[in-house]
């Protein structure tokens, strides 16, 4: 599954209130793909879309996929 909501609430923004609502679109993806069999989920390579990309998006980015990413560890996605 391609993963696309991180265009408009991307995990390295800024702005902390998008991050959260980034990570947990993420995390339901992640939901979502285990209930219905799916064992790939595809997110954006990119930090931030509609804003400028520094150090602090890049970095934002990196937290985001490292909290994100285990919450596919109990189920094979």
């Amino acid at each position: 599954m391609c993963l696309s909501g991180h265009r408009k609430y991307p995990l390295g923004s800024h702005t902390p209130g998008l991050r959260l609502r980034g990570l947990e679109i993420f995390t339901k993806a992640i939901d979502f793909a285990g209930d219905i069999g799916l064992r790939v989920v595809q997110v954006m390579g990119y930090d931030v879309f509609y804003e400028p990309s520094d150090d602090e998006t890049r970095a934002n980015f990196i937290d985001g996929l490292q909290y994100g990413a285990p919450a596919g560890l109990d189920r094979p996605v």
